[in-house]
Formats: C-alpha cells, sequence, structure tokens
C-alpha cells in the first residue's frame, strides 16, 4: 500500500519492507523467520510503549526511560531470549546517546 506502515515480501528469502508514495526507508532481508518474526514484533512492541509513554509522560525524565521499560516488559512476555536481544539495542543506544533528564533528582 505504501503508506508508511511494514509489509512483508516473500521469495528466495523474507523481506521486511517500509515504504511510503514510492519511496522505501526500510529493507532487511533473512531466511530466518524466528529474526522475521523479531523484527515485525519488535516494531509493535515500539509503537505501542511509545504510545504509553505520551500517556505517562514524566516531566523532566527522558522519555526512553519510560519507553525502554515499557518495551521490555511487553517484550519480557513474547520471548526472554528477545527481551535480552532488546535490552542489548537499548544498550547500545545509551553508550551514544545517554539518558538525558533534565531533574538531577531522578
Amino acid at each position: 500500500r505504501e503508506d508508511g506502515l511494514p509489509h512483508i515480501e516473500v521469495g528466495d528469502a523474507y523481506f521486511y519492507v517500509i515504504s511510503e508514495r514510492g519511496h522505501e526507508f526500510k529493507r532487511r532481508a533473512t531466511t530466518d523467520l524466528d529474526e522475521l518474526l523479531y523484527w515485525v514484533l519488535r516494531d509493535f512492541v515500539f509503537s505501542v510503549a511509545v504510545d504509553f509513554e505520551v500517556r505517562h509522560r514524566r516531566m523532566g525524565q527522558d522519555s526512553r526511560r519510560l519507553m525502554f521499560a515499557k518495551e521490555m516488559e511487553l517484550m519480557s512476555l513474547i520471548s526472554s531470549e528477545w527481551a535480552t536481544r532488546l535490552e542489548g539495542e537499548h544498550k547500545d543506544i545509551l553508550v551514544q546517546h545517554p539518558f538525558n533528564d533534565l531533574d538531577a533528582d531522578l
């Protein structure tokens, strides 16, 4: 539909594709079904966590604190292995971009 929502193409591999108005933003390929499912659920969990953070925002606190915690909670319900993988992704992000809270007491 090219409306920015992800879709899956199947050929000699599984392709996880996000495109909008003729422009492809993301294309990932794998032959591992578990990997494909991780990508799909990773994006879904991220969306749910962002919505949760917006509804429960804490002024002065880096929004990723609440968002990352919600992502971990949800991913842990799906798979402990995927939760561990996600935790590693969070750590990698924080090495490059540490939390930035406005209130030093947090």
